[in-house]
């Protein structure tokens, strides 16, 4: 049947009448959509076009209500330019074809382009430039493909507008991406898969497209602000953070009618950063979480994503959603992090039955709503929020997994408590309150500032069993052990001072059979109260892969965050040739790890938190790898900083003599909530 016979017939229409619903009243879709066609201006005829394009006939019906939806709610969408941003973007294409490394790109990068970033940096409206041609085409193939697919039928249209029909996914530019993606994708599914099953056709795409060829995988593309990508770039270049992969493969799935969008983490229950995955809504309507160029698959019965702590999950949504905090704060002040107009909590279908109660104190006047937060190194960021009802505030759907949750009200742009905070533990199901004991005082011995991930013992215990020696041979013959690693050495630098005083020309560390020589830092001193290490000419086995990144010299260069690591799995070493028999008095040396362990000579403050806000027990300068402090209360939450460099810190508790990560450890009930 031709286009033509299917319009039964035509509606006649004015401009006006495109402002109302298919009634006199205007809705609240209606009034949306004629504020968007005002905000548009000169481009306001763009977006008439493409209303009126769909509404001369019956059978394009469907389509009208799309195009209505995408432009009623384009007036939030947006992307940057400037030239400095696109001269970045030529800078990572060269890193993605392996023509540039990725340190000399942000080097030039920072020198030439940020400077001017920012001021130069414009923001582009969609609703100012987006043509009817450009929306027409976006929205023809995703109506076709939404019809082509097995999986179609099952699509109900709510979730083909969310999860199939956007035009963009972020605020990246705007670029011609579905033709391309759907290529590409369909041609994998026309010779390899049979049926109806969304998740199985995702796996042939995954295997055959998003995991080849290797995805450029780095996080340092917004030291540069180099954000969002547009899809055309990503498509040729392959490169970003989780952001930009997931991104990735939203286009992808999209492009052939398969439901996909973006899950996220406003906030890591670990660290500073936040985080992203995909998911995918299949026949029976679940949505099912994976991450793209991952090999774990979607499964039914959930969470491939599960093996990272989460806290609170909102989803990625195109429609404006209903800012329900706006309507129930008596104070109108909103925190950042839940200002977002465009997301959802979806949490619960992560988290169905965990939820807590926590009975506020101290409440102050005129606030009827308490946040949940997580910590994000420096403060504390809301992740959720509940009425305040006979002064408790009820949560729901929250990560139970050993995680510290504060709850506060929020003042004047920041939290006060409003509660101790509460430690979730897993395996017992309940709650901790770190209400600090000012009758019971602790004398504490704390090595790190930082939570301590499960490769940074590993790696401090790669150093077991290995030999700092001597030789005035260069094949070292004739070998002299002066100190053995015996037991698993701190994260931080140790320093060793000789009980003999040796007299060598060649120095090593010399790893244990079987494993490389994998370390950080080597240093030797003559004397021993000396503070500048002895100089020499690096030696050693090659770098494992021909890295020039873990070369020797990197054992000697004075930075914790760099190592050298070898190629050789047996006579591993590495050493200095210092010219000339030196004595040798002293040995300092560092593991391989994140510089968060406590370090010799740098000034850290102690605080534990209490209602009214972080407490400080006062500031020392270490002296060695570890700090004592007195007088922290018992069942405190505590926070270690250094006040001379990094920015990465974490709570802990303070248990049985131990400093306590309560990301990583389970922990003891002191009371429940």
């Amino acid at each position: 049947m031709s286009y033509s016979s299917r319009c039964c017939f035509l509606f006649i229409v004015l401009v006006p009448v495109l402002l109302l619903s298919c009634t006199d009243k205007k809705t609240e879709e209606a009034i949306q959509l004629e504020k968007a066609l005002i905000f548009a201006g000169d481009n306001r005829v763009e977006l008439e076009k493409v209303l009126y394009h769909y509404n001369q006939c019956v059978a394009d019906s469907l389509k009208y209500k799309a195009a209505h939806f995408l432009i009623r709610n384009m007036p939030d969408y947006y992307s940057y330019y400037s030239p400095e941003n696109d001269s970045i973007k030529d800078l990572y294409q060269a890193v993605a074809q392996k023509k540039m490394s990725e340190d000399v790109a942000i080097e030039v990068a920072q020198k030439k382009f940020v400077p001017f970033l920012e001021r130069n940096q414009k923001v582009i409206y969609d609703s100012h430039v987006i043509t009817a041609s450009y929306l027409i085409r976006n929205i023809d193939h995703a109506f076709g493909m939404w019809e082509k697919q097995p999986w179609g039928k099952y699509i109900k249209f709510e979730d083909f507008c969310e999860y199939i029909l956007p035009y963009r996914v972020a605020f990246e530019p705007l670029s011609e991406w579905r033709e391309t993606y759907a290529e590409a994708a369909e041609q994998i599914l026309d010779s390899l898969f049979i049926g109806s099953d969304v998740l199985q056709a995702y796996k042939l795409i995954n295997e055959n497209i998003i995991m080849k060829p290797d995805w450029f995988f780095t996080i340092r593309t917004s030291s540069v602000g180099l954000f969002d990508m547009s899809a055309e770039y990503m498509w040729n270049n392959r490169i970003g953070n989780c952001w930009n992969r997931t991104y990735f493969t939203t286009y992808l799935l999209r492009s052939i009618g398969i439901p996909c969008g973006v899950d996220y983490l406003k906030q890591a229950p670990k660290s500073a950063t936040n985080h992203c995955w995909s998911f995918i809504v299949d026949t029976t309507g679940l949505t099912c979480d994976f991450e793209g160029g991952d090999h774990r698959m979607p499964i039914r019965d959930r969470f491939v994503t599960f093996y990272e702590l989460k806290g609170k999950i909102y989803r990625k949504m195109f429609a404006s959603q209903k800012l329900q905090l706006e309507e129930v704060n008596q104070e109108k002040g909103i925190p950042f992090s839940l200002s977002d107009k465009h997301e959802k909590d979806v949490s619960g279908e992560y988290f169905p039955n965990e939820r807590i109660a926590v009975r506020c104190e101290n409440i102050p006047k005129r606030t009827n709503i308490a946040y949940l937060c997580l910590f994000n190194n420096s403060e504390w960021i809301p992740v959720d929020w509940a009425e305040i009802k006979d002064d408790t505030a009820r949560f729901e759907h929250m990560d139970w997994r050993n995680i510290v949750y504060l709850v506060g009200y929020y003042k004047e742009g920041r939290i006060i408590p409003a509660a101790p905070p509460i430690l979730t533990t897993e395996m017992a199901k309940h709650t901790i309150s770190a209400r600090p004991n000012m009758q019971k005082k602790n004398k504490m011995r704390l090595e790190r500032k930082y939570t301590e991930a499960p490769i940074i013992i590993f790696l401090r215990d790669l150093l077991l069993d290995g030999r700092f020696q001597g030789s005035n041979s260069p094949d070292f013959k004739n070998t002299i052990d002066m100190h053995v690693i015996t037991q698993r050495p701190p994260g931080s630098y140790l320093t060793v001072k000789l009980d003999t005083v040796y007299k060598f020309r060649y120095v090593r560390f010399l790893a244990r059979d079987g494993i490389r020589s994998d370390i950080s830092e080597v240093e030797f001193y003559s004397p021993s109260d000396s503070v500048n290490p002895l100089k020499g000419i690096p030696m050693g086995n090659p770098p494992v892969d021909g890295d020039n990144s873990h070369r020797m010299e990197m054992a000697f260069d004075g930075d914790p965050l760099t190592c050298y690591a070898s190629a050789n799995l047996n006579n591993a070493w590495v050493g200095l040739d210092f010219g000339k028999k030196t004595e040798i008095n002293k040995i300092r040396f560092a593991p391989r790890g994140d510089d968060n362990s406590v370090r010799e000579g740098d000034e850290y403050e102690l605080k534990y938190l209490s209602m009214d806000g972080w407490v400080s027990l006062g500031r020392q300068t270490a002296r060695t790898y570890f700090l004592e402090f007195s007088g922290g209360p018992d069942k405190a939450l505590y926070l270690l900083s250094n006040l001379t460099r990094g920015r990465e810190e974490r709570p802990f508790t303070y248990e049985n003599d131990t400093q306590v990560s309560v990301s990583y450890t389970h922990l003891r009930a002191h009371e429940t909530v």
